[in-house]
């Protein structure tokens, strides 16, 4: 490649008059010294051209693209079929446990459960997907030792047909979430929080950063918490929002020796707790000492907030030592806030105002609500479709028991009489917990 450089002839040295050269006195020539500057000066004009040439070939050489990793399937196989000395990259040379398989895979690879139990506590810190055949096939089981499954900060996971059973932590029972979780068709049983620890189910915290449970067609029942949340707890220590969605699910049969059976959702130093539910059933959980048989949130301290909105929910049969069969507030500071739309909170028992107590709290419905006994609601204003007992004349919903009628996870239906049949303040939701449509009346019904 050559350069060149035009030269404009302006530039140039004008020629001297020949009477102005022929006055000028010759200089002796000292051809050694001359040779050698004259040689250095072509040595470092080489030299800089070959640099300059060098520095062109590197900007014309295009950098190589990032090759992008291929999310790969890993495969785990619990019984003698299974060994961690496997490549474990098919059905036929799987690894024998989760972790191993955890060491193995990349972030945003797939682990495959075979049908059986799975006896480990799984700890993951990279974003991957679990995913077993069903929650009747595949269990990952802590045997009563530790948390079965733990989720760093920042890491997105996803478990998909897993029964997640037997945990028994410090930290929480079933699963002990700092990142960012999506857990479906599948099912949290049997699992213990320790001491005063919060989440037999699950603990969601958003301790070091945010933290969110995204948590659908899933059963939370039969766990237990030494401390808040039986089935689950949503918390955070700093500012930082602890976010948890469920849709299409039951938490039934949960205990919390203090608040919250069903549900614990609290904040504290400047942070968030936030929990939305949508066409989800709390039944038959209890809170033994204290307050929340079925939810309970609160606000531990100033410039934090608790949130809690109720879709088409059922919130029953759940019992509080204290106050708050259904719901209850523990807030210190006007900052926990409540809404209700077509959702059903009836049948609950405690001391004192059984389905629902609220205490510095902004509670607001959409319409289509039924509740059954309004005694410690508090300030409320009901929109003309919902329906509202009094301790004098509570109503009764007409609920069947909890059971299977339908869809992946156990509900209780309207009797045929249930004054929430067709009692719907629209249909914003399409379908019921079972997947259902919505309407099968004139109007949608009132509860999951």
């Amino acid at each position: 490649m050559s350069i060149v450089k035009m030269i404009d002839l302006s530039e140039l040295p004008a020629r001297k008059p020949a009477c102005e050269a022929a006055r000028r006195t010759p200089q002796p020539i000292k051809t050694g010294e001359t040779a050698m500057r004259r040689n250095a000066r072509i040595f470092h004009a080489r030299i800089a051209s070959l640099m300059l040439l060098v520095l062109l070939a590197a900007n014309m050489v295009a950098a190589p693209l990032p090759v992008a990793h291929a999310a790969a399937t890993w495969y785990v196989q619990p019984d003698a079929g299974g060994s961690d000395a496997n490549d474990c990259q098919t059905p036929a040379t799987p690894c024998a446990t989760i972790n191993a398989t955890l060491g193995k895979a990349a972030p945003g690879d797939t682990i495959s459960l075979a049908n059986g139990i799975y006896f480990e506590n799984v700890v993951v810190n990279k974003d991957i997907t679990i995913v077993g055949a069903s929650a009747a096939a595949a269990t990952i089981d802590a045997d009563l030792s530790g948390t079965v499954v733990t989720i760093g900060a920042g890491v997105m996971v996803s478990i998909t047909g897993v029964t997640i059973n037997g945990g028994s932590g410090g930290n929480a029972g079933g699963i002990y979430n700092q990142g960012a979780l999506t857990i479906s068709d599948s099912a949290i049983t049997g699992s213990t929080a320790l001491g005063i620890t919060n989440g037999g189910g699950i603990r969601n915290a958003a301790i070091s950063g945010n933290a969110s449970a995204t948590i659908i067609r899933t059963t939370i029942a039969g766990n237990t918490s030494g401390g808040e949340g039986g089935g689950i707890a949503n918390v955070t220590y700093g500012a930082f929002t602890a976010m948890l969605n469920i849709s299409d699910s039951t938490i039934s049969g949960n205990t919390a020796a203090t608040f919250g059976g069903g549900i614990a959702s609290y904040s504290g130093s400047g942070g968030t707790a936030s929990a939305t539910l949508t066409n989800t059933t709390i039944s038959g959980n209890r809170a033994s000492g204290n307050d929340g048989g079925g939810i309970n949130i609160a606000v531990l301290s100033g410039s934090s907030s608790a949130l809690l909105s109720l879709n088409s929910t059922t919130i029953a049969n759940n019992l509080a030592g204290g106050v708050g069969g259904g719901i209850s507030t523990n807030a210190t500071i006007p900052t926990t806030a409540i809404q209700l739309s077509n959702t059903l909170v009836a049948n609950n028992s405690a001391a004192n105002s059984p389905d629902i107590q609220t205490a510095n709290t902004t509670l607001t419905s959409s319409g289509g609500n039924l509740i059954g006994d309004n005694s410690g609601i508090g300030a409320f204003t009901p929109q003309p479709s919902d329906l509202v007992g009094t301790p004098i004349s509570p109503i009764d919903p007409l609920l069947g028991s909890l059971q299977n009628n339908g869809g992946s996870t156990q509900t209780q239906a309207l009797l045929a009489n249930s004054p929430a049949v067709d009692a719907g303040a629209g249909c914003p939701q399409a379908a019921d917990q079972r997947g259902v449509p919505r309407p099968q009346g004139g109007a949608c019904d009132i509860g999951a």
